[in-house]
């Protein structure tokens, strides 16, 4: 077969040819139709959201001519920016700079680096003597807060994971920087609280929502030593742990920096106490982690084991009967304290704390303390020793009465809880005991002991400090199911402790009347709750305190009319209380005390005491 041969001007003519077919195709500059979310995530992507440097940043290095040394010369990249910026005095390619910083840290582990990219950030946001100003609507000074915050706490992260309060000597790519570390806003020194995690390292579990204060400074979780026990740290509990933050504060600027004369402090922030800073005349909200702090506390808490056990035991060596604060005492924040129902344990109360937290007014103006008792116990002498444990906390907290804010105390009872609230707010002359025996109560032969733990159960008044109490699911009239043969069955699995044995027994060898009332009987929290019982019967003749507030939340399963329903535990008639100044219906079971609605409904309540009080000592 014969070959054609083309002359090298056909060949010329088809190149050219194919070069104009393949342009009228694709041009070198124009668009291409791929829908929102691939541009949107191009746009707004960053080395903090994918590893990838942000597209700001990515054309600021090719306007400068440097898109060729990025991959593997991203220092030298930096540096030529930095240059730029001390030449120029332009703030913007901060944040350029601070990027890339990150990305090489996050390759190489440099603390160095991540050390810089916050420095840089802070710059960015507060530095003085830049042509430009801030643009806080630009995505570069978002990306500078996310720097800031971030960095900061990779570059404090120490080799067991904790956040290193550390001062000294630091050289950073950028130039050398000397820190120094303050607790001027942390209430409590080293003794207290050595020990600091970085928040963000850990994911939340068992809790709807995690509550966090957005801002500036690394969240931590502050965790107290065992050796610095302070008033409210009851034994069984464990050590408390605390939101706090750790801010970065440069005393000085980007020349500071270069010429390695730069100043700065990492302050440690209490943000409950204190929950914004300020740079100049610039108000920086702090931010902060409250979730993090409670489920770390909660994470294998032994407190988990108490419920039936508590229920089960009148007494443990593990735990004391007592009440115990979520955070040191502050003065002028209003103590809530929150009483848990039978066979529960405090820890039954996370979410409604994390859902209070969550408002910062509250945050800001109340203290959460909780209770804890053997709830099988007989009710009154429960009672007797959170009456005593409350009147020592506050006693301990404020010797002098100084500060009025423990005078407005909040009690919260939760089922049982809420009938040992009761007599914690209502006087008793010992009018009981006359029911009971014909034996006046001086005259009858009792031991020390024993006509000791009766003066306390039969005789009391109520607590002077407590203004408001609130009603969750509370039998004022008995549980139908107390009264049952699962009532009978419980009340007969429960121990008592010794001394309430010893007690029981001597009254009634001193009382025939008494004994053939109870025969049969065992005077645990159980047998107090039965509709018929002579405790449920006594308890509803006490006189409350007088100016007491009262709320009750009353939970019903269903849709049907409430007066008819109850939650599967205790009737509305019998959770009913006309006394309310409010009563709000919740159709849920009996443990609804996490249930939305009714944190809600606590909040409202809340808010409502605080307003009616005298101005809030922490606005």
């Amino acid at each position: 077969m014969q070959t054609v041969r083309l002359p090298a001007s056909s060949f010329l003519r088809l190149g050219l040819l194919l070069l104009l077919g393949v342009s009228a195709c694709k041009t070198p500059v124009g668009i291409r139709n791929t829908g929102f979310e691939p541009v949107y995530q191009k746009l707004s992507g960053n080395v903090l959201d994918n590893g990838v440097i942000s597209e700001s940043t990515h054309q600021l290095i090719a306007f400068m001519g440097l898109e060729d040394k990025l991959q593997y010369e991203a220092a030298s990249v930096a540096s030529s920016l930095l240059e730029f910026v001390a030449e120029d005095r332009l703030r913007a390619p901060l944040v350029a700079i601070a990027e890339l910083h990150y990305s090489i840290a996050l390759r190489r582990g440099d603390r160095a680096r991540f050390l810089d990219a916050a420095i840089l950030a802070y710059l960015y946001l507060f530095g003085e003597g830049f042509q430009d100003e801030v643009n806080v609507w630009s995505p570069r000074y978002r990306l500078a807060c996310d720097l800031y915050n971030r960095g900061l706490a990779q570059a404090g992260l120490g080799p067991e994971g904790d956040f290193s309060l550390e001062g000294g000597r630091f050289d950073t790519p950028s130039g050398a920087v000397d820190l120094r570390v303050t607790r001027e806003h942390f209430p409590w020194g080293p003794e207290l609280f050595s020990r600091f995690l970085p928040s963000d390292r850990f994911e939340i579990r068992g809790l709807r929502e995690r509550v966090r204060n957005p801002g500036l400074g690394v969240p931590l979780i502050a965790i107290q030593s065992r050796d610095g026990v302070l008033p409210g740290f009851v034994r069984g509990t464990r050590p408390r742990k605390l939101a706090a933050t750790a801010f970065l504060r440069l005393h000085g600027g980007l020349d500071e920096l270069i010429a390695g004369t730069l100043q700065a402090d990492i302050e440690l922030h209490y943000p409950q106490d204190s929950s914004d800073v300020l740079v100049g005349d610039v108000v920086v909200p702090l931010q902060a982690d409250w979730t993090a702090a409670l489920a770390y506390g909660l994470e294998d808490s032994a407190i988990w084991n108490f419920s039936i056990l508590g229920f089960l035991k009148g007494e443990r060596d593990d735990f004391e009967t007592g009440v115990f604060m979520l955070a040191p005492y502050l003065p002028g924040k209003i103590p809530v304290v929150l009483v848990h129902g039978t066979a529960s344990n405090p820890a039954v109360w996370a979410q409604m704390i994390n859902g209070l937290a969550a408002d910062r007014k509250l945050a800001a103006n109340y203290q959460i303390w909780l209770s804890l008792y053997n709830t099988g116990n007989p009710i009154g002498y429960s009672a007797s020793l959170q009456r005593d444990a409350l009147l020592e906390l506050v006693a301990t907290l404020d010797p002098n009465g100084e500060d009025p804010a423990l005078s407005r105390m909040v009690i919260v009872g939760h089922s049982q809880g809420g009938l040992l609230t009761r007599l914690l707010v209502t006087e008793s002359d010992g009018e009981n005991w006359r029911n009971l025996s014909d034996i006046p109560f001086e005259e009858a032969d009792l031991s020390p002991e024993t006509r000791a733990i009766l003066e306390k159960t039969e005789f009391f008044e109520p607590l002077p400090f407590v203004e408001r109490v609130v009603f969750i699911a509370t039998p004022h009239r008995g549980s139908y199911v107390a009264g049952g043969w699962i009532g009978r069955l419980a009340s007969g699995l429960v121990t008592l402790p010794g001394n309430i044995t010893n007690a029981v027994g001597e009254v009634l060898r001193g009382s025939p009347q008494l004994a053939e009332k109870l025969e049969g009987s065992s005077p645990t929290s159980v047998y107090a709750m039965d509709p018929d019982s002579n405790f449920i019967r006594y308890l509803n003749e006490l006189p409350w305190k007088p100016g007491l507030e009262i709320n009750s939340i009353v939970a019903v399963k269903g849709s049907g009319d409430p007066e008819g329903g109850n939650d599967g535990v205790v009737k509305y008639e019998s959770a009913h209380l006309p006394e309310a100044e409010s009563e709000l219906i919740v159709r849920f079971g009996h443990s609804c005390q996490q249930e939305p609605v009714t944190i809600l409904e606590v909040r409202r309540i809340l808010l409502e005491h605080l307003a009616e009080g005298p101005e809030p000592a922490n606005p």
